[in-house]
């Protein structure tokens, strides 16, 4: 355990401390990938991956901390914060945000020092928070800009599908010809087989683990809510889209999906997203994050048609600090790898 200014004891650990679950109620800007489930799948499915919690206390107790998966490799490794681009930003208690900011990005720093690591990211998404609040840039690397866009779920506006015409009259169409919405987890391959097809038009893609969405999705424990939600529509023929939320006690975020080609004509998209939002409301959800559009202009035209708003975001590449030779050797690849893929805008 080491001390950190401001009267903080940093340390870490493999597992979720005592508290972890009560510091993310109380953090409105914790995310679904915040809860300890999410890590612990990603090193159950991989088995080169495992989970480190970087964690501050201070006298009144657990001050807040950040969620890491370690990849190693060949004896080179990888800090994740998290990975696939999930959020990474700390959690803490409200009275000591900057402090636990400040001191979780110095011992991350550390972390990040060491000649061991290659590579990795750490994605500072945190609602309503400046791009610079969480010191990305004590960490050797690059930071890039990404965009999510976001539904509000606080108080009793209107929503866009609401008041807009020409959505309602989408809507209607849906209605009309018999598209049901329903939370399906049995559907998940036959959503990722629709996932596959897709992707097979997007450059650099790569889908994720179908191993991993199952475990996700999985059945928990008894009193536990699930880590992630299938919500499917179908018609009276086929399966015509399924989208994985991930969800927590703040936000609900879209992450993954299928679609058939049927889909668009029957505004089945449109449907699912609205009973999704809709879903997510009626449980106190304070906002649904429909994800970034990888620079897609038609994509983030229909997430405003929902009604959604922008965010920006940063995530920092990291490089080799005082990388040994594997290490560089290994970040070399993985630049080579990177070339084509959207990885952000400039700050």
């Amino acid at each position: 355990m080491e001390r950190a200014p401001d009267g903080l004891s940093v340390w870490t650990q493999a597992g979720p401390p005592s508290g972890w679950d009560d510091l993310l109620v109380a953090d409105h800007n914790s995310t679904p990938a915040h809860r300890p489930g999410v890590a612990a799948a990603f090193a159950d499915v991989f088995p080169a991956h495992r989970t480190e919690y970087l964690l501050a206390r201070d006298a009144s107790g657990l001050a807040g901390g950040m969620v890491i998966s370690v990849q190693r490799m060949l004896g080179a490794e990888w800090l994740h914060a998290m990975p696939m681009l999930l959020p990474g930003a700390p959690v803490s208690r409200g009275d000591c945000r900057e402090a636990v900011d400040a001191a979780l990005a110095e011992a991350f720093a550390a972390r990040a020092a060491c000649r061991s690591i290659a590579g990795g990211e750490w994605v500072g998404y945190r609602p309503g928070e400046p791009l610079a609040a969480l010191h990305l840039d004590r960490v050797a690397g690059e930071t890039r800009r990404l965009t999510a866009s976001l539904i509000e779920l606080t108080g009793d506006g209107i929503q866009r599908w609401q008041s807009d015409r020409r959505e309602r009259k989408a809507l209607r169409r849906a209605e009309r010809l018999g598209l049901r919405c329903a939370e399906e987890p049995a559907a998940l391959d036959e959503c990722y087989a629709l996932h596959l097809v897709q992707a097979r038009r997007w450059r650099g893609h790569r889908p994720p683990s179908l191993a991993l969405l199952r475990r996700l999705v999985a059945a928990p424990p008894a009193g536990e809510e699930p880590l992630a939600r299938l919500f499917t529509v179908r018609n009276p023929q086929r399966l015509l889209c399924g989208i994985l939320v991930l969800d927590s006690p703040h936000e609900t975020f879209a992450w993954w999906s299928g679609t058939h080609p049927h889909a668009r004509d029957a505004a089945a998209t449109r449907a699912l997203l609205v009973w999704a939002v809709e879903w997510a409301h009626a449980r106190g959800r304070a906002r649904f994050n429909l994800g970034g559009s990888a620079g897609l202009t038609g994509v983030a035209s229909f997430k405003h048609s929902l009604g959604a708003v922008d965010l920006d975001y940063s995530v920092r590449w990291l490089a080799p600090a005082r990388g040994g030779l594997v290490a560089r050797a290994f970040a070399s690849l993985q630049r080579r790898a990177r070339r084509g893929r959207h990885r952000g805008g400039a700050v």
